[in-house]
């Protein structure tokens, strides 16, 4: 499946993408081509993560995201924000948060009485990620 997945990949790209959606792949694969139009966001997302160090510089004192060079701070570009403010140890707690969240779920749908509440504890699980 991966191989046929593979080489229906040239015939989706000339095919059945427009023009706009190859040009967001492109510039999800490199921001640097176009740096003040279409790759602005994700730089500065970028230097939003970057800037916060290890340790981040503090709650509501990240500069990127309330200087507005970040756009849609409260839902797009939330983990370049809690990025900047929190830094690398902010993010790797929030990951171990995630994980454990997915496992308590997991182990929840495991141990489900009946077929019907495994499929929608599982179901739950997966989909919990996904805005209403």
């Amino acid at each position: 499946m991966v191989g046929s997945g593979l080489a229906s990949l040239p015939l989706i790209w000339n095919f059945l993408l427009h023009d706009y959606q190859r040009q967001r792949v492109l510039t999800l694969i490199d921001p640097t081509s176009d740096p003040l139009g279409k790759g602005f966001h994700t730089l500065q997302a970028l230097i939003a993560i970057g800037s916060g160090g290890v340790f981040g510089k503090g709650w509501m004192e990240g500069t990127q995201a309330h200087l507005d060079f970040i756009p849609e701070r409260t839902s797009d570009f939330l983990f370049a924000v809690f990025s900047e403010e929190f830094g690398l140890i902010g993010n790797l707690f929030l990951l171990v948060m995630y994980f454990t969240l997915i496992v308590l779920s997991m182990k929840i749908a495991i141990n489900a009485s009946n077929t019907f509440s495994k499929l929608l504890a599982g179901a739950i699980t997966v989909d919990s990620g996904r805005p209403l």
